[in-house]
């Protein structure tokens, strides 16, 4: 029996002694990985990303009017259409990432170089206060500084709640190494926000074979000011300031994310809140079936039931750049 109790402590001795060796293996190769990891995508990030915009605004002048937002603010306008029908020079300053910090900084950025515009259109989203601006966007305004800080900001990092991610260096930055691989292969095929191939792009592919499921899965609305929200009242002050005339959008959803958005009305609502104060801004409410045809999936080229958000294709793309014309000139 004793040897028996003395053959178990020592398998299990080696056991420990074994895992004990397999993770610090593990954590030096980690730790090694993460720092070589760390080193070149910061390298990279300030060599080819750093303050592009100044360039940018200076070879392409003031404008009368500027559309904010991410993606689907991106899609949903053709600035090339409403320069025509307002005969105003417009500025898409939409894209993907581009959220509220990205927003309020380059505007402090366009006003170092020019006078107010006349007008701001800004496209809101339902996840916008639940969204971060991409480090890309806010490394090409010089507002975020690429160093080993970065890597160590809380909004930054994974999920450190799990064991896993608690021991892990790289499992815990996944988010930014992620994201620089977007950058750098976006970059490569010359894609990046501020290379001179820049320029809204036309997609005309449309949703098909979409039907409504049984079930699906819906999304709450998270209130103001969530990451980034703070931003967004500083960037209406100094827009109240400049007396610019700002328009807010709700921008449209195909059908199935529509009924996915269980929380409209408070999206809305929190949007009234957040701008009462302001006599230069006007919120505009596209995002509904009787203002927008939200069931006709050849307008829209991605969303569905279960999704969060759709964007409009070039005709759908067309059609509201009409409807906004017609709403700026009320």
């Amino acid at each position: 029996m004793n040897s028996y109790t003395s053959a178990s402590k020592k398998k299990l001795f080696r056991i420990l002694i074994y895992t004990i060796i397999s993770l610090l293996i593990f954590i030096s190769v980690d730790r090694g990985m993460f720092y070589i990891l760390r080193n070149f995508v910061i390298n990279w990030y300030n060599s080819n990303l750093v303050r592009t915009i100044d360039d940018n605004l200076k070879n392409s002048g003031p404008a009368d009017i500027i559309i904010m937002g991410t993606s689907r603010a991106y899609r949903a306008i053709n600035p090339k259409l409403l320069e025509k029908l307002e005969n105003k020079k417009v500025r898409m300053e939409a894209f993907a990432g581009r959220n509220i910090k990205y927003n309020y900084f380059f505007y402090k950025k366009y006003r170092e170089h020019f006078p107010p515009p006349e007008y701001v259109i800004y496209g809101t989203d339902y996840f916008m206060f639940n969204s971060y601006s991409r480090s890309d966007a806010l490394l090409s305004l010089g507002v975020l500084k690429m160093g080993k800080s970065f890597f160590n900001s809380k909004e930054n990092s994974g999920d450190s709640s799990i064991l896993f991610g608690k021991i892990s260096l790289l499992f815990k930055m996944k988010p930014q190494f992620d994201e620089f691989l977007v950058n750098f292969l976006n970059f490569l095929n010359k894609k990046f926000i501020y290379s001179s191939s820049f320029k809204w792009k036309k997609v005309t592919k449309i949703i098909s074979n979409s039907q409504k499921p049984p079930k699906w899965h819906k999304f709450s609305y998270r209130m103001s000011p969530g990451p980034e929200g703070k931003y967004l009242i500083k960037l209406l002050d100094r827009l109240s300031k400049d007396k610019v005339k700002v328009l807010i959008l709700t921008l449209p959803d195909y059908i199935g994310t529509y009924e996915s958005q269980i929380q409209k009305k408070i999206y809305l609502k929190d949007l009234k809140h957040l701008t009462r104060q302001y006599n230069n801004i006007r919120i505009l409410d596209f995002n509904r079936p009787e203002k927008f045809h939200l069931e006709n999936s050849k307008l829209f080229f991605n969303g569905g039931w279960g999704k969060v958000s759709s964007h409009l294709n070039v005709s759908g793309a067309n059609k509201f750049t009409i409807k906004l014309h017609k709403g700026l000139t009320i």
